[in-house]
This record gives C-alpha cells, sequence and structure tokens, in this order.
C-alpha cells in the first residue's frame, strides 16, 4: 500500500474524529481499517506457461491454468531437494511482500517428512539471510501459509523457494503475492472520543485466597548449632540435615540456625521431608553453596502448612565463578580442523579463580555495560552447543590469567563476530537448582535472597499447591566483587503443580533464563489403535496408569473426549499409552494430550519487580491468573508470553490461558534483543506454536481466550506492544504508551498491535503520547481476525 494513500485516509479519519470529539464525550462508533489487499497490488496464481512466474527444478509441475503447484513424491531422499521456486526478478528489492497460499502435504507423518517454504537469496544455501521460513508437515486437510517480510535494498536475487525434505507429495493452491504487509490498519487519532460501546464480559482474573500458617500443637524449638552448625565447617548440609532428622524425631515447631555465614561443599543438599505445621527460620544467615554434582541446594518436598523464612543463598564465587564478563580480544579462521578460535578477555578479573583449571563455556549473552545487564537493540549472542550439564563443552585453553581461547570449528560464526564487544560468559546452565518445592501444601517462603546458585533458583513440581513467595528476592548483593549473574536457568520454573499460587514484593533479575515460567507438561501423539496413542517425543505429559486425562486435537480444538490412563509403556523407543475408553477418531495430524492431575492455575502476582534477566518475564501458560502493580524493565526477549504449543519431538507446554488480568503495572525497555514473531518485534506475546517452537501457524481455536490490560503504563516499545494470536476475547484497555527514545534501527510498527487468528478482540481507550519514535500509532489486523473492536484510541500531546 503506497505511503500517500495511508498519509490521506489518516488524515481524512482524524478529521471525523475531531468533530466528533466536539459534539460529545463518547461515542459507540468504532473505527473503520484502512484495507490492505486489493486488486491493484495483488497477483493471484502461479501463471500460464507464457507468463509463469515459477520456475520448475525436480519433480514438480504446474496446472495447465496455472493455479496448482504439485510435487511429486517420486523424486526424494532423506534431506532437501529444491523443487521449484519463483523466477529471479518477481521479487523486487527494498519492497514489502505479503505472499498467501494453501498447501496441502501427503506422506508418513514425521518431523522428517515435510515441505519446507522459504525465501532466500538464490546465491547461498545457508539460512543466515532467510527472510520467511515454515515447515508445513503431513496432515488431513490443507494448511494455510502466510509470508510477510521487506526484501533488502540492495540488489539481490531473493526467491521463494518450495523444497522438500524426506517423502512428501504436495499440493499449492490459492497463491497469491500482494504489495505491502497484507495487513488492514486501525489509527489512533488526536482527540478520539471515548468508546462507550458494551465490551461484554470482562476477565476477573484470580480471587483471592488463602495460605494456612501452621499450626503446631506444641512450640519445640530446635537449634542447629547444637549439633555442630559452625562457620567454618565446609559440610553444613549434613549438620543441617541431623537437625532437622532431630525435629521429626521430636515433633518440632521449629528449627533455628544462628545467624552466620556457613559453607555447603558437598553433593549432598538440605532436604525437609513430610513435615507439618513447622517452620525453618534462618535467623538471616547465608548458605554459600559449591558443588559439580549432586543433589539440588535444598529440596522441601510433602510438607503441609510450613514457612521457611529468614535466610540467603549463595554460590563460592572466589572458587569458581558461574560467568564473567568478558571482551572478545582476538579471533583466528584456519582451514585446519580444531585451530579456529575465539579469545576472550575476563574485563573483571586480573587472574581468573579458574586459571590453569578446567573451566566450561556454554552460553554468552550480548552485554551492556552502561545498564549492567544483558541484551541491547542489535546485538547477538553466542552458543557453543546445548545446555544441559552433561552436553560436550567446546575445548578451551588459557592464554593468560585472565584470556580464554575457545575453539570453534564453525568460521562462518566466527568470521561474522568483530573484536571488541562484550558478552556475559556462562559456566553452567541446567541442572542442581537452588530450592525444590515438590508435592507441598500451604507452604509460605518469606524474607528470603537468592544472591546465586546453579539451575534454576526456585523449581515447582508434583502437585504443590496452595503455596507463596513474599518479598523472596533472587538479586545479586551488593560489595561482593563481580556479580554479573544470579541464576543460570529460569529464576523461578514450573515443572508442574495444583496451582494456586501468590507472590508479593518480590524482585528476580540478573538470572539467565525466565523469571517465571509457569505451565504443566502436555504431550503429542498419534492414534495407535482404537485405545492406544503412540508417542514420539521425550515428554508424556507425565501421565501415570488412572490419571485422568483429556485430549484436543492438534489445533487445540476439542475432541470431547476424556479417560482414565490404562497404561504407559516404552516400546523399542517408542512410547504407548492406552486409555480406558475408546478412543475418538484422528482427523488432524495428532493428538495433545492434557493430563488433568495437574492444573498450575490460580495465580496472584502483585507488587513485583523483574528486570535484566536474559530471555522473558513471565511466561503463563495457564489460566486464572491476576498480575498487578508489578514492574518490567529490560527483559531482553519481552515482558510477558501468553502461550501453549508442542513440538513433534522435545517438548509440549501448557493446557492453554483463560481468565487473566494484567493491571496497573508498568513495562520499560521490553525485548531489547529484538526476538519476534511472523517477522514482528513485541514486548507482549500471545499464541501457540504447533509442531516446532516457535511457529508461524496459528489455529483459529481461541486457546488464549479472555485476557485483560488495563491501566499499564508502556514505555520505550522496541516494536509491537503486543502480537496476539490463537485468542479470543483478548481486551487492551485503559493503557498509556510513551515512547521518547529513538531506535537503531526504527520500526514503522512500533508501538502498535497486531492481531491475526483472534476473535473478539477489543482495543480501545488507550491514549498514545505523540512521538516522532512512532509513525503510525494504531492496531494491525490480519484477514482472519473477525469481530474486532477498535476505537477511542487517541493520541496527545506530552
Amino acid at each position: 500500500m503506497k505511503t500517500k494513500y495511508i498519509a490521506a485516509s489518516i488524515a481524512a479519519s482524524a478529521l471525523m474524529f475531531l468533530a466528533w470529539g466536539c459534539m460529545e464525550l463518547s461515542t459507540t462508533e468504532t473505527v473503520k481499517p484502512i484495507k490492505a489487499v486489493t486488486k491493484e497490488n495483488t497477483t493471484w496464481g502461479f501463471g500460464k506457461k507464457d507468463s509463469s512466474i515459477i520456475k520448475l527444478v525436480a519433480g514438480a509441475s504446474v496446472s495447465d491454468d496455472g493455479k496448482i503447484l504439485s510435487i511429486s513424491d517420486k523424486v526424494h531422499n532423506s534431506g532437501y531437494i529444491n523443487r521449484a521456486h519463483t523466477k529471479e526478478g518477481v521479487l523486487k528489492p527494498d519492497t514489502d511482500y505479503f505472499i498467501k497460499l494453501k498447501a496441502k502435504v501427503e506422506g508418513e507423518q514425521s518431523d522428517k517428512n515435510f515441505l519446507h517454504i522459504i525465501v532466500r537469496d538464490l546465491g547461498t544455501v545457508f539460512p543466515d539471510g532467510d527472510l520467511e521460513r515454515i515447515n508445513v508437515y503431513p496432515k488431513l486437510q490443507a494448511e494455510e501459509v502466510k509470508l510477510k517480510f521487506r526484501t533488502p535494498k540492495t540488489p539481490t536475487r531473493y526467491v521463494l523457494h518450495f523444497i522438500s525434505h524426506g517423502k512428501i507429495k504436495a499440493e499449492i493452491a490459492d497463491f497469491s503475492i500482494s504489495l505491502g504487509k497484507g495487513e488492514d490498519f486501525y489509527p489512533a487519532m488526536p482527540n478520539a472520543p471515548r468508546y462507550g460501546g458494551d465490551l461484554g464480559k470482562l476477565p476477573t482474573g484470580c480471587p483471592d485466597f488463602d495460605i494456612d500458617a501452621p499450626k503446631p500443637a506444641k512450640d519445640i524449638v530446635v537449634n542447629a548449632a547444637d549439633f555442630g552448625l559452625n562457620e567454618q565447617a565446609e559440610n553444613c548440609a549434613t549438620i543441617i540435615n541431623n537437625a532437622i532428622a532431630h525435629c521429626k524425631k521430636v515433633g518440632a515447631s521449629k528449627l533455628v540456625l544462628p545467624k552466620g555465614k556457613y559453607k555447603i561443599y558437598q553433593e549432598e543438599g538440605i532436604v525437609f521431608d513430610s513435615f507439618t505445621d513447622f517452620t525453618f527460620d534462618g535467623g538471616g544467615s547465608t548458605l554459600v553453596f559449591r558443588k559439580d554434582k549432586g543433589a539440588c541446594n535444598m529440596r522441601i518436598k510433602d510438607c503441609v502448612r510450613t514457612v521457611f523464612c529468614n535466610f540467603n543463598m549463595d554460590w563460592d564465587w572466589d572458587t569458581e565463578p558461574l560467568a564473567g564478563i568478558v571482551k572478545l580480544v582476538d579471533k583466528k579462521v584456519s582451514s585446519e580442523k580444531g585451530k579456529s578460535y575465539f579469545e576472550f578477555k575476563f574485563t573483571e578479573y586480573d587472574k581468573h579463580p579458574l586459571y590453569n583449571k578446567k573451566i566450561d563455556v556454554i552460553n554468552l549473552s550480548c552485554y551492556d555495560p552502561i545498564l549492567k545487564a544483558v541484551g541491547y537493540e542489535g546485538g547477538r549472542g553466542l552458543s557453543f552447543g546445548a545446555l544441559g550439564p552433561n552436553n560436550p563443552r567446546p575445548k578451551t585453553e588459557w592464554t593468560s590469567p585472565n584470556t580464554l581461547r575457545v575453539y570453534d570449528d564453525n568460521t562462518r560464526k566466527i568470521e561474522s563476530y568483530e573484536t571488541g564487544l562484550l558478552f556475559r560468559m556462562q559456566h553452567y546452565y541446567y541442572g542442581l537448582g537452588g530450592i525444590a518445592l515438590v508435592n507441598n501444601k500451604h507452604q509460605t517462603l518469606k524474607n528470603i535472597n537468592i544472591y546465586s546458585c546453579k539451575g534454576h533458583a526456585l523449581v515447582s513440581d508434583g502437585q504443590q499447591q496452595y503455596f507463596q513467595l513474599d518479598n523472596v528476592n533472587i538479586v545479586a548483593p551488593q560489595g561482593m566483587g563481580p556479580r554479573p549473574i544470579t541464576c543460570t536457568a529460569d529464576h523461578f520454573h514450573f515443572a508442574r503443580s495444583r496451582g494456586f499460587f501468590k507472590m508479593q514484593n518480590c524482585e528476580f533479575s540478573l538470572g539467565a533464563d525466565d523469571c517465571i515460567n509457569i505451565h504443566d507438561c502436555s504431550g503429542f501423539g498419534i492414534r495407535h489403535d482404537d485405545y492406544t496413542i503412540l508417542i514420539n517425543s521425550k515428554r508424556d505429559a507425565s501421565c501415570r496408569p488412572g490419571d485422568p486425562v483429556e485430549l484436543r486435537h492438534s489445533d487445540y480444538s476439542k475432541t470431547n473426549y476424556k479417560s482414565k490412563v490404562k497404561s504407559n509403556i516404552v516400546k523399542d523407543g517408542i512410547r504407548y499409552i492406552t486409555f480406558e475408553d475408546k478412543l475418538p477418531a484422528q482427523t488432524t495430524k495428532g493428538f495433545v494430550i492434557f493430563n488433568l492431575r495437574y492444573d498450575s492455575s490460580n495465580i496472584l502476582i502483585r507488587n513485583c519487580y523483574f528486570h535484566s534477566n536474559r530471555a522473558r518475564g513471565l511466561l503463563i501458560l495457564t489460566s486464572n491468573v491476576t498480575i498487578e502493580d508489578c514492574r518490567f524493565y529490560h527483559n531482553e526477549m519481552g515482558a510477558l508470553k501468553f502461550e501453549t504449543g508442542y513440538t513433534m519431538n522435545i517438548w509440549c507446554e501448557g493446557y492453554g490461558v483463560n481468565n487473566v488480568v494484567v493491571r496497573n503495572c508498568k513495562f520499560d525497555t521490553s525485548n531489547p534483543l529484538g526476538v519476534k514473531n511472523q517477522g514482528k518485534e513485541r514486548d507482549i506475546f500471545m499464541g501457540v506454536y504447533l509442531g516446532q517452537d516457535p511457529s508461524t501457524e496459528q489455529t483459529l481455536y481461541p486457546i488464549i481466550s479472555n485476557i485483560l490490560f488495563e491501566n499499564n503504563t508502556f514505555k520505550d516499545t522496541f516494536g509491537l506492544v503486543s502480537f496476539i494470536a490463537s485468542s479470543g476475547n483478548v481486551i487492551f484497555k485503559d493503557n498509556r504508551f510513551e515512547n521518547p527514545t529513538p531506535r537503531k534501527n526504527p520500526l514503522p510498527y512500533r508501538g502498535t498491535f497486531f492481531v491475526t487468528s483472534s476473535s473478539n478482540t477489543k482495543i480501545v481507550n488507550n491514549t498514545y503520547v505523540k512521538s516522532p519514535n512512532v509513525p503510525n500509532p494504531g492496531v494491525y489486523t490480519d484477514d482472519n481476525v473477525s469481530n474486532i473492536i477498535v476505537a477511542g484510541n487517541k493520541v496527545v500531546e506530552e
């Protein structure tokens, strides 16, 4: 769409709204969109022979009318085969394109069989410069595919490729190429009258609930000092566990530690098991851990009505730092295997504690020395393999007391990084962990500081239910030397639970992954027989015989099937889950399994601060949630993510999202790394991943539903305020958007919304502070959006 047309339309709409604003205080009128796809800017089909825009490469043909591209399964191997691509010159430089098609792929259902559709320069086989990419897997119905991209300014040979992987045949129909973004636009206006129409039923979030305090029958207090606890010992976990055993023996109501700094340099962790009406009071002590393997630092399981309070948890940084700030000072590219390397200098050490000792290098995040946080606009990280504790690590070599050489045979990667860049280098990621909460009920953690730990700082697992954090902080300590990281994975990771969790007055920061990830584990499989589902993925929704389950279609629509697990067995590496009742017919590519034994719903988060971390702020993959009076700052990959999804062979998480309220929160500088969905950076993400994570495919079934954002402030958004997909009844009302800071890469959609595969979305009565950094305030929508209300969104002077 031409810029002149957009500007004229916005101006006309602005005059209309000014007139309305003089006549009345509110209106029930909604904004009419500026349409995107027109006859004038769209080409339909592949073209007949003389005017075809497609070049056939291998095992492909176009119908005589130019409407259908067919790909034969007679040409195949286990890898990639280029079947066809648009001719050179069809895609012009420096142009926005919207490509739409339907692809029906047939073949054995497997993660190795798919149609690979990409926009790539003909001059390369490498994916680095791809403008769009999507895989379409075999299934019964045709899948709608949309590609949106902008070609570079410099002359290139970009084309649209159709590539097969494995043995498939495919049919591509309803093909069109449109100039522009293919999105309708609803502009915000100066002096827009307030919308007074009916918004329908508003989400209510999570109602408050009580966490029961301990109710001991007797007041019996045990002091760990009586069991030899002292600051010189290095096996304080053993000493504290002896005191815990004595508490169990005498029926104590409380265990206390005299204030001190206690060393736990051993594999054994502190374990509280099966306590009722009990309090652990650390007395302000600090527990310092150091271990390479063994149990998590503290494990609390099967307890009822307990309080754990008044202690700090830390790591022995003097001996083994968990991370460090490094500068890339040198690099070498060699044709000889094993000779190429990066060379990094630790900027905060003259002599590193691990000099001339073994040191692992796992993940490097780009580092902002002014904000002292990872992630900045235009930055890139570096990864050296998988993140688990037992995965292979790159070869390293100390070249000076504070300089480390890291060998890597990926010469293209080495060439792409300039010397002088700063990173936070992690030496650990997953494994071990801080505090594990398993199968407890009515549990309180209060006045606790986790300064650092290996792995997740906090983990919820099993049937954990009715629990809370009050003034629990994951922060770096002051005045204790270089501390660029707190936990080396998530700050709080929910593997599964029974929900009813609240937290208040907490600060989470500087961790290596999400501040909070709340989900339950689902599974994905295909029908094996009338009662059995076959699962290829590593996760199976933790199904045990007797567990109640619900099945969803692969698009998350309801099957109306619930049953109980009869058996769960593994045979020849394949998992078979058998149910008590006959399975429904499989009409999509498989079934998603919800294990109803777990349900992490009912979440209250109040007056908390989430900032300066790698990855996202909060991942919400559950229902009945209230987030209010919280601050989100510099969350590297975005502030909030509401999602659910499955992969074909790795993880499957969440049972959907429903009934969420986000109120009176402040969002500032979210997603500095510029992470995108469907080519768009965003502060907030709502959507799914289907088959792979992330996926461009969404579902029209509203598995993400009833979400309300009201009275929030968004400052310095990098891209979209929110990407909204696979949703129903998402409401943004009475929010404020301020964007005073210019960006290195100004985005034309900065400060806007994008809605796709959604229904009943309402974006009303929001306020934009006028800014040259937000050229087009408003809402963009895809053509699969229904019943949207956009109104009352106004632009004001500061």
